[in-house]
């Protein structure tokens, strides 16, 4: 029982890095100075718009972070309209519709216009695999797939 408070720290430690406001860290006295990131550049890696999608009452574009690989982490965000209405419950997966064999990952709020997926890709990632996103509003589920880059 004394390792669930510490694997809970942990998982909370690892989700509060994720923001794309926090301060870097200062380097140590005569140690390397890393380059700052570039505008809209980010720490998961470079920023590939796949596109625009709507899904029910909701409209936004949908980013992949970094490469998407078998077995890995995979980062997703969707961004919304300065003042576009964003979901409170949106899923994500890699794979077939079914979501078998995937694992799928909760969005999180990113900024105020955004939402913020670690998306785990299947071990085996077929030729008809896509990225599917999930929004439940109003007692509705509505989804739909894409193709990442």
């Amino acid at each position: 029982m004394k390792t669930l408070p510490l694997l809970l720290s942990a998982s909370f430690l690892a989700f509060a890095a994720c923001g794309k406001d926090a301060a870097p860290a200062k380097p140590a006295a005569n140690g390397p100075v890393a380059e700052p990131l570039e505008s809209g550049a980010h720490a998961h890696g470079d920023e590939k718009p796949i596109g625009p999608m709507t899904l029910g009452a909701y409209s936004f574009t949908v980013v992949q972070l970094g490469d998407v690989k078998a077995g890995a982490e995979a980062v997703f965000e969707l961004e919304f309209a300065k003042d576009a209405k964003v979901p409170s419950l949106a899923r994500a997966w890699l794979g077939v519709e079914s979501g078998q064999g995937s694992m799928k990952a909760r969005f999180g709020k990113e900024g105020d216009h955004g939402l913020h997926a670690h998306v785990q890709a299947p071990d085996a990632l077929g030729a008809d695999a896509k990225l599917w996103i999930e929004i439940e509003a109003d007692g509705v589920t509505e989804r739909a797939a894409t193709a990442w880059k």
